[in-house]
């Protein structure tokens, strides 16, 4: 899942503050893979049961 469709979500319905505390991230970092809306540098995996975790790829980061 990536996160502009976590946002979408009823439990965070656009709030990106509420998600970069979940994700442990600040908003700067939250916003710079926005951009990323096809998955390619970054998945949030673990919503369900837990809170959520942020993977990226370091090797292309996304766009600043």
């Amino acid at each position: 899942m990536t996160i502009n469709k976590l946002l979408l979500t009823p439990y965070y319905r656009g709030n990106k503050t509420l998600l970069a505390k979940e994700l442990k991230i600040n908003r700067g970092t939250l916003r710079k893979y926005l951009t990323d809306t096809d998955g390619e540098f970054h998945f949030v995996k673990g919503h369900d049961n837990n809170l959520p975790e942020l993977f990226t790829n370091q090797s292309n980061k996304g766009d600043k």
